[in-house]
């Protein structure tokens, strides 16, 4: 998983790859494959790239410093769809108001007026359908409410404080 701002937990689309819409859907709720996850929104994506240091969308040619960013970013998130040699994602979001699965957001390497580059969109127009499952395509998955980690050290901490206390009083009230 990949945490960003605010306390977003992502899910690495490996795990999707190759699902379909629906099927991703269907897996959400409660004992499901990604129970606790929801398909990120265009905004959470673009907040994802920005949080890695990508300035958004657009296209970063090799020279670019953007582009060593970008190629070591996407193996955190899941290379599923590299191209020309390099890695690159694809994953279906979801537009909010929209009833199906919305656009994709993706990161592949292209060549672009004879310059080898990356080419970053969110949202990315692509006509996925609701039970079209494709591989090397994976869905943008987002867990939100993620405790930052200073919280879950003080929980830890202070459980093995009440822990070490309880203790403490048990043996100095026992028999005698």
């Amino acid at each position: 998983m990949w945490l960003t701002r605010p306390q977003l937990a992502w899910l690495n689309l490996t795990y999707s790859d190759g699902l379909s819409y629906n099927q991703v859907l269907a897996n959400l709720g409660p004992g499901g494959e990604f129970a606790g996850f929801s398909y990120a929104t265009d905004q959470q994506v673009l907040t994802l790239f920005q949080d890695a240091n990508i300035p958004g969308n657009g296209f970063y040619p090799q020279a670019s410093p953007v582009f060593q960013t970008i190629s070591a970013f996407i193996p955190m998130i899941g290379d599923i769809s590299g191209q020309n040699g390099y890695p690159g994602v694809i994953g279906i979001q979801r537009t909010p108001g929209y009833a199906g699965p919305g656009d994709s957001a993706s990161i592949y390497c292209l060549y672009g007026n004879g310059v080898e580059g990356y080419r970053v969109a969110s949202p990315d127009p692509t006509g996925f359908g609701n039970d079209q499952g494709i591989e090397s395509v994976g869905s943008w998955l987002v867990m939100e409410s993620v405790p930052e980690p200073e919280t879950v050290v003080l929980l830890i901490v202070g459980g093995g404080l009440v822990m070490l206390h309880h203790r403490k009083f048990r043996k100095s009230s026992g028999p005698g």
